[in-house]
């Protein structure tokens, strides 16, 4: 996979950006924010997600490591395709995604066009487990939503269960999924 690039924006189209590297001018679609945020003639440095697709090869572009790490969780969820994941990062910055999966705000992913409450509230329930680590980077915990699912399969309240998994996470941060289901569970 290519992480990252680095080249001149050799022309702006709304959501897509057009980036000459070496020899080879790469058409990248980017959330409409980024294409908003940069000039034609300046140097960009894009982190990317190749899309392979049928006989198609998509660039997708985003200008930080947690951008691109809030699409890939994003697009996690069900019925849920790159093209949503982009329109949401391209109405909401990450900073405000993560209030909204915070406060379960699903008025703020509802009111995007094309993304109903059902969908916003299965897209807040996938980005529940959404962490900001110290470095600002976005890691999707996987350990908390096997710890909360499994509560929740042994017949716990969600709402408890996820409160008690991030409180046992916070204190025993090196925690196994099985430490972490018994010490919920003694929560609880």
């Amino acid at each position: 996979m290519i992480d990252s690039i680095t080249g001149k924006v050799v022309k702006l189209f709304p959501g897509r950006l057009i980036v000459r590297i070496g020899a080879f001018n790469l058409n990248i679609a980017v959330p409409l924010t980024l294409s908003s945020s940069v000039t034609q003639s300046s140097i960009v440095r894009l982190f990317t997600h190749i899309l392979i697709k049928d006989d198609k090869i998509n660039i997708i572009g985003f200008g930080s490591e947690k951008e691109r790490d809030i699409f890939l969780a994003i697009q996690k969820t069900p019925k849920v395709g790159p093209k949503t994941a982009l329109a949401i990062l391209s109405a909401l910055s990450a900073e405000q995604l993560i209030d909204a999966v915070e406060s379960s705000d699903v008025s703020m992913l509802s009111a995007i066009p094309k993304i109903g409450k059902k969908t916003a509230e299965r897209i807040l329930f996938e980005l529940k487990g959404l962490k900001t680590g110290e470095s600002g980077e976005v890691a999707r915990s996987d350990l908390f939503s096997d710890a909360v699912g499994a509560l929740v399969s042994l017949g716990c309240d969600k709402n408890r269960s996820e409160k008690a998994v991030s409180k046992i996470l916070k204190e025993k941060k090196d925690a196994d999924l099985e430490t972490l289901i018994k010490s919920a569970l003694s929560v609880l």
